[in-house]
């Protein structure tokens, strides 16, 4: 629910360049989803983050979205557990979940907007944090966080314009 406002703010209109955002409930998913709108020649670029516990503790369902993207195996468990947020010309991976990686690259202010979201508004789903976090973190400037989302604006366009 938040990437559309992050790429919103730094100049990417998903819903005038006709991007569609679709969730799809877990790591588990992509995989499938990516085949299916590549089966209909339909450009898809995934977001997706290394969270190692829950669903995919042991990696499968990581494994094989990536190399359903065409990831080598060597160059998968690289990516995997990379530190660093990683986008190629198909994929964004954060190293971690998104919610760790937004407060490492927006901090403070991510947390102190997370904290006014759950005591003004009792916001505590997730997505709707996040979604909220997006729409009230100061404008966009020279930072890591907004730089990532401008690169990630950029591979996102780069695969639009294949449409």
């Amino acid at each position: 629910m938040a990437l559309p406002t992050y790429l919103e703010r730094v100049g990417l209109s998903v819903v005038r360049e006709g991007i569609a955002i679709i969730p799809v409930h877990g790591v588990g998913n992509l995989a499938k989803w990516w085949r299916f709108f590549s089966a209909y020649e339909i450009p898809v670029f995934a977001v997706f983050d290394n969270d190692a516990h829950g669903e995919d503790a042991d990696g499968t369902r990581r494994l094989d979205l990536l190399s359903a993207l065409g990831v080598a195996e060597g160059e998968a468990g690289e990516i995997m557990q990379s530190v660093d947020v990683t986008i190629t010309a198909s994929f964004m991976a954060f190293p971690k979940t998104f919610e760790v990686t937004m407060r490492e690259l927006f901090q403070p202010e991510y947390v102190a907007l997370e904290a006014q979201a759950a005591e003004q508004f009792q916001l505590l789903s997730k997505p709707l944090v996040a979604r909220y976090v997006a729409e009230n973190l100061g404008q966009p400037a020279a930072s890591a966080g907004w730089d990532l989302y401008s690169n990630l604006a950029e591979a996102v366009r780069r695969v639009a314009a294949r449409m």
